[in-house]
């Protein structure tokens, strides 16, 4: 074993440790996340602030449940959006300036811990959009991202297709999730991503009527592709000012991850744009 390895995974297993016992770390280093670390991509895509300071946020939570509309039209072109009245609107964060997003998919997995030691050590806050399955099967991790100040949000429960689902089907993929994660971390999210980033009006109606914001991506790094460290850190500093970068921090091999995040954060930072959560990037509740 490397020299870089062993670091990581002593590193992982102090995370753990902190966050739920010896028993949750040793499932996950083992690699238990339901066999689906052998995949290289996002989860069915077929190819397709940091640790040391006061816990943080999230600040905004999903607001209370409501009727929507069927939506008839969308506008705009941003990496979030929200419903207004019957549309859906693709808009902006609002306070972008010298700033973006970190954001990581299809956790909590065997990588989740190294990829939070790696942004404790840089003192980077992110966001991680979980999956309600794995949540369920290791939800010391979750409490661990949440205990270092990181934004958890909800990335539905076993990772469809959501635009091949009924309103039914969507509504119970994102419910279940909010109700896994509110018994997990006390709070039900305020962001949700959607598997595959694969969406339509449906998916909007049942986001805005769990009170959340849906959230795309600016800048995908393709690190689900594994196309080698080089490759995503250099995808991922053509971010800039106010953008949302995705990556994964489970659903396959994320070493490639892992070692591309000190330079990423160090290369956006000399760029002068500052990692932070998506509550950071809109510093307010949307209107």
């Amino acid at each position: 074993m490397s020299r870089y390895r062993r670091r990581r995974l002593l590193a992982a297993v102090a995370v753990l440790l902190v966050a739920g016992g010896v028993a949750i770390a040793a499932a996950t280093l083992a690699g238990g996340n339901g066999g689906r670390q052998s995949q290289s991509g996002p989860i069915g895509s077929n190819g397709a602030g940091g640790g040391t300071g006061p816990k943080a946020g999230p600040e905004l939570a999903a607001r209370a449940s409501r009727r929507v509309p069927r939506l008839t039209a969308t506008h705009g072109d941003g990496p979030v959006f929200e419903v207004r009245g019957t549309r859906v609107e693709r808009i902006v964060p609002p306070s972008g300036k010298g700033r973006v997003a970190l954001t990581f998919d299809d956790g909590p997995g065997p990588y989740t811990p190294q990829v939070l030691a790696e942004l404790r050590s840089l003192h980077v806050r992110a966001t991680f959009f979980v999956i309600g399955h794995n949540v369920a099967q290791l939800p010391g991790i979750v409490r661990a991202l949440r205990a270092a100040g990181m934004d958890v949000g909800n990335h539905s429960w076993s990772h469809p297709n959501l635009t091949k689902l009924s309103l039914a089907k969507q509504r119970a993929q994102m419910r279940r999730t909010q109700d896994v994660l509110e018994a997990t971390i006390g709070q039900r999210p305020r962001f949700f991503r959607p598997p595959m980033w694969a969406w339509n009006r449906t998916t909007a109606r049942v986001v805005a009527e769990q009170g959340m914001v849906g959230v795309l991506f600016s800048v995908d790094t393709r690190d689900w592709s594994r196309p080698g460290v080089t490759a995503i850190v250099r995808q991922a500093l053509t971010a800039r000012d106010g953008q949302i970068i995705a990556l994964h921090d489970a659903g396959g091999d994320r070493e490639q991850t892992v070692q591309a995040l000190p330079l990423i954060v160090k290369g956006l930072r000399a760029r002068g744009l500052e990692p932070v959560t998506l509550d950071e990037l809109f510093g307010k509740a949307p209107s």
